[in-house]
């Protein structure tokens, strides 16, 4: 405030003259702007989710992954999907459901590869605790300790070609959400989920198809649930913090991952039209 008034006051005779020499010099732009900097406000945070690989937002995140195919053993890659919440205490927290929509190129049905309801059914693995999250941001299961995270995988009846929907759930048993309250400062980014990709049944005898194909991967919704909940008042993040897709092994080559729809889509089913 004190550099404001001088600034602005035109007193700047009576400042040190090692103070009026960097004013009056090339520095004085960079004074100016840092000022305007400093005086900005700064808007508060918008709610919403995020979903990168190998981290959240609040590290150092990536929105692509890339897979050799050319091994069954290990991990192929990892995603995490983190949330925003408005400030505020949401009572009786009785877990969280986030949804997933993995599209690829494929015509007349989802490749095998990411068929985790059929030809891949021990190649995902859902982690919806401290320990199992991991990533750079704290988690919405620090103070309170789920009772267990299930994947669930299937092809919507409607859906466009190529596309699976994937469903993690993690769940606190109704005695512990009874007495759990989930309170947010509505500024910190917490990691609700993550999901690893593991290699098997990628080549050889047994090899579902699809492993190098390009897909998109996309964070459509994180809903935190309440003991209380009504449908009409269900928490649910949509939009994108920074960003709510990944890229598997390339772009796509005839669909659009949503990195290229205009910001005002905020949906995959808002933009579904684009994929039929």
């Amino acid at each position: 405030a004190r550099f404001r008034a001088v600034l602005t006051g035109g007193a700047v005779a009576t400042l040190p003259a090692i103070v009026r020499t960097f004013l009056s010099s090339r520095f004085r732009p960079l004074c100016f702007l840092v000022m305007l900097l400093r005086a900005a406000p700064v808007a508060g945070a918008v709610p919403g989710v995020n979903f990168f690989v190998n981290d959240c937002g609040g590290g150092v995140p990536t929105t692509s992954a890339s897979n050799l195919c050319s091994t069954n053993t290990g991990t192929a890659f990892k995603v995490i999907g983190s949330m925003l919440m408005s400030a505020g205490t949401l009572q009786q927290f009785s877990g969280c459901e986030s949804r997933l929509d993995i599209q690829t190129d494929a015509t007349g049905g989802i490749e095998d590869w990411w068929r985790a309801d059929a030809c891949r059914p021990t190649g995902f693995v859902a982690a919806g605790d401290v320990n199992g999250i991991g990533g750079s941001c704290p988690t919405v299961w620090d103070n309170v300790t789920p009772s267990g995270t299930t994947l669930n995988a299937f092809v919507e009846p409607g859906a466009p070609d190529g596309r699976i929907r994937f469903l993690v759930s993690t769940v606190i048993d109704a005695a512990t959400a009874a007495t759990t309250n989930l309170v947010s400062d509505g500024a910190t980014e917490v990691s609700v989920f993550s999901l690893t990709v593991l290699r098997v049944n990628s080549i050889g005898p047994g090899a579902c198809a699809g492993c190098g194909h390009a897909a998109c991967l996309v964070l459509n919704e994180i809903a935190v649930r309440s003991l209380l909940d009504v449908p009409a008042t269900a928490l649910r993040l949509t939009d994108p913090l920074t960003s709510r897709h990944v890229s598997y092994n390339g772009s796509l080559t005839t669909l659009v991952c949503p990195s290229s729809v205009p910001v005002r889509m905020r949906t995959w089913g808002m933009v579904k039209a684009l994929y039929r």
